[in-house]
């Protein structure tokens, strides 16, 4: 690697401060797609956290709509590539990276 593509110099310190954020990141995702599956909120929930700008909206943009999908209570992997399928939206893509017409796409489509 030359000198101006090699990763920046960190300390241990700063490491264990990434890790933890991201540790922290992996849990509020998690945290939101168990209240999706218990019921406690609705995919359009979801779309109005990821657009407010607190830690679980950093967390909610960051959700594919795949995972986002299945985590929703009654909605297979079957249903869920069907409802995909229809409204031409890639489960691979992060609820952030949706534009409005595909939120209003995917909200018609439930």
């Amino acid at each position: 690697m030359s000198a101006d593509k090699r990763p920046p110099i960190i300390s241990e310190q700063q490491r264990a401060v990434g890790r933890q954020a991201a540790v922290a990141g992996r849990r509020l995702r998690a945290t939101l797609k168990q209240e999706l599956r218990q019921g406690r909120i609705e995919f359009e929930d979801i779309l109005r956290i990821a657009r407010r700008d607190d830690e679980r909206g950093r967390a909610a943009i960051r959700l594919r709509v795949g995972e986002v999908l299945l985590a929703l209570p009654g909605m297979g992997p079957a249903q869920a590539e069907q409802l995909l399928a229809r409204t031409e939206i890639s489960g691979q893509r992060r609820i952030g990276q949706l534009g409005e017409r595909q939120r209003e796409r995917l909200e018609s489509g439930l």
